[in-house]
């Protein structure tokens, strides 16, 4: 990652000189990225993982059944082109409603026209390929490799459910990459199809306040966001077209005041459910989810640490946990999102033992508390309680009090090569 810092001090020195750029003894860094990215046996070991992974998800679904949400997703381009409501119950085609905007809608037509298994194949890959990329280029070699690693089970369970959430987290971390790298078109690019996907990862352009060029980045993004909005209408007409925001602002609306409802699949309702427990009220969401938006944003009036590498980093791995415990209708699946916080905040850590305590907590919990291998002793609470938002949120406090400077935050970043 760059620095874009205009002026220098000890402490900014003493954290640059913790981050070694790529040796390119190798590979010459002007050589295409999959090419640097695959030059390690042990890269190269980890893609075939994936690839294996996807592979078996896919044979298993072939023998059983794809996920409704997959069959949601390919229903919704031909219900936009043929101009039906996307957002009506269809009981006769599929079990749940569609939730995602009219562009996601549109954007679906491949996987819509391709025959049902060659299609949850590429979907699954393209989640699975854009997540693992993004880690690769946000992070140093061994530590994307540990990154993955902490996330591996919960790729597994968004896959099973042929969910986005891993899209929209590469998404997310591919726009801090490329702000980063002062590409703006390119970042507004990924903000915005991750945006048309779900809403939260419009919350990648905070880090856009560390750019020197705002005012055009701003721009960039208003434009890309209209383009966006409009896109629909090269299958539909414009009163159709406004039809199905209309009618999909209503169901947001409706989802805004959810509960969470009980079952693995079920919804957990984020930090709002637990305010509700633990204080008896029956608030809305949005109070609570706008409360924890200005902590998330508390910490950017400490303008003198813009310029640090790993303050900007620490930044993407809170909004990745806030937009998941925040996140009144978040699902099993969506923990993804919170496991790749929590795997960019632990490799640039200091891995001090309540560091590695905290992580061990996170993981029993989220990422293995409600699989079948854990005893019903202790599953079982987990899912009646809706636990998994407990530890991340834990983490998310720790990890706010080191933007605030309240916890000395972290000195290192794995020195190896990309």
């Amino acid at each position: 990652m760059s620095d874009w810092g205009a002026t220098s001090t000890p402490g900014a020195r003493a954290q640059r000189s913790a981050i070694r750029l790529p040796s390119n003894d190798m590979v010459p860094l002007t050589a295409p990225p999959l090419l640097r990215f695959l030059r390690r046996p042990s890269d190269r070991w980890i893609v075939a993982l994936l690839v294996v992974t996807v592979l078996a998800i896919v044979v298993q679904q072939s023998l059983t059944h794809v996920d409704y949400n997959f069959e949601i997703f390919r229903r919704s381009f031909r219900h936009l082109a043929a101009g039906r409501d996307l957002y009506v119950a269809y009981p006769d085609e599929q079990v749940d409603l569609f939730k995602y905007s009219p562009t996601f809608a549109l954007l679906f037509l491949p996987f819509a026209t391709l025959p049902t298994l060659l299609a949850l194949a590429l979907w699954d890959g393209l989640n699975v390929g854009l997540l693992w990329f993004s880690m690769r280029c946000l992070l140093p070699r061994r530590d994307a490799q540990i990154a993955l690693a902490i996330m591996y089970l919960e790729i597994v369970r968004t896959t099973q459910r042929a969910q986005s959430n891993a899209l929209v987290t590469a998404l997310m971390v591919l726009a801090f990459v490329w702000l980063e790298e002062r590409q703006q078109v390119v970042a507004v690019f990924a903000i915005v199809v991750g945006t048309s996907v779900k809403l939260f990862p419009a919350l990648a352009i905070i880090p856009a306040i560390f750019h020197p060029r705002r005012a055009r980045l701003a721009l960039v993004a208003l434009v890309g966001g209209v383009v966006a909005l409009l896109l629909p209408l090269v299958v539909t007409s414009p009163a159709e077209l406004l039809a199905q925001y209309r009618s999909w602002g209503a169901l947001e609306r409706l989802d805004a005041f959810a509960g969470p409802t009980g079952g693995a699949g079920g919804l957990y309702g984020g930090v709002m459910h637990w305010v509700r427990l633990a204080f008896h009220v029956t608030w809305p969401n949005l109070p609570i989810q706008l409360a924890g938006l200005a902590v998330l944003l508390a910490p950017l009036a400490r303008v003198d640490q813009w310029e640090l590498p790993l303050f900007r980093l620490r930044l993407l791995a809170s909004i990745l946990l806030f937009c998941t415990i925040f996140n009144h209708q978040v699902e099993s699946p969506s923990f993804v999102i919170a496991m790749a916080g929590t795997a960019i905040w632990f490799v640039s850590s200091e891995r001090r033992g309540v560091d590695v305590a905290l992580l061990a907590v996170v993981l029993v919990i989220v990422s293995l508390g409600t699989n079948d291998v854990m005893p019903d002793a202790i599953r079982d609470p987990i899912i009646r309680y809706k636990l998994k938002t407990l530890p991340v949120f834990a983490l998310w406090i720790v990890v706010q009090s080191e933007l605030f400077g309240l916890r000395r935050g972290p000195l290192r970043l794995a020195a190896c090569e990309r």
